[in-house]
């Protein structure tokens, strides 16, 4: 067990090669969501620890799978954490930071236009985003993105996505929090939790 993960509840999290061993889960989580023009809140967050930052490296997506961006990602490429919603420009910050866990959150506000990016509780970028986020069909995938060859080289663990826009005290809450723990408003529209701790079924939800 890393001695990094004494900062966060829980002491186990699953590994990542960078090709084969990302997770599909499927579609149920965009049903869940609405399908298309699904215009509510919407944040995704986790756990992650990078071995390599200067790549094209997917920690979380909705979309095909399939040589194409999708309709959400977040993702390490070229030394910057990236979020993208729906056709919106690439929110980013920089991130050359490896064998170190973090914590990211994506959340797109889609009743106020905007979309927001923080690092470890901490909003790093944030612009306007009047799209609407597609996802009838599309795959929930964990650990890559576009497609199966921009995997993650790392780790993972408590990667959670709730159907409205955290704000940011509530994304400092929910940071060192199981899913057991999570109550009150933080489990407010909590849709997905995959602990990851041991193994890829320990999920909650959609």
């Amino acid at each position: 067990s890393d001695a990094a993960e004494t900062q966060f509840v829980g002491t186990g999290s699953t590994s990542f090669d960078g090709h084969t061993s990302y997770i599909d889960c499927g579609t149920t989580l965009s049903t869940a969501l609405g399908g298309n023009d699904y215009d509510g809140g919407f944040t995704a967050c986790m756990w992650f620890k990078a071995d390599i930052t200067g790549g094209d490296d997917g920690l979380f997506y909705i979309g095909s799978h399939s040589n194409s961006d999708g309709e959400f990602y977040l993702k390490l490429q070229s030394d910057n954490l990236k979020m993208r919603t729906g056709d919106s420009e690439t929110s980013q910050t920089a991130f050359t930071d490896t064998g170190v866990w973090h914590h990211v959150a994506g959340v797109f506000d889609g009743a106020n236009n905007y979309q927001y990016l923080y690092l470890d509780g901490v909003e790093k970028y944030s612009e306007a985003q009047a799209d609407d986020l597609d996802m009838d069909g599309l795959k929930t995938v964990i650990g890559s993105y576009y497609n199966t060859t921009y995997g993650l080289v790392g780790s993972m663990k408590n990667v959670a996505v709730w159907s409205r826009a955290l704000t940011a005290t509530e994304i400092q809450n929910v940071m060192y929090k199981t899913y057991d723990e999570v109550g009150g408003r933080l489990a407010n529209g909590l849709v997905s939790w995959w602990a990851l701790e041991s193994d890829y079924t320990d999920s909650k939800g959609s």
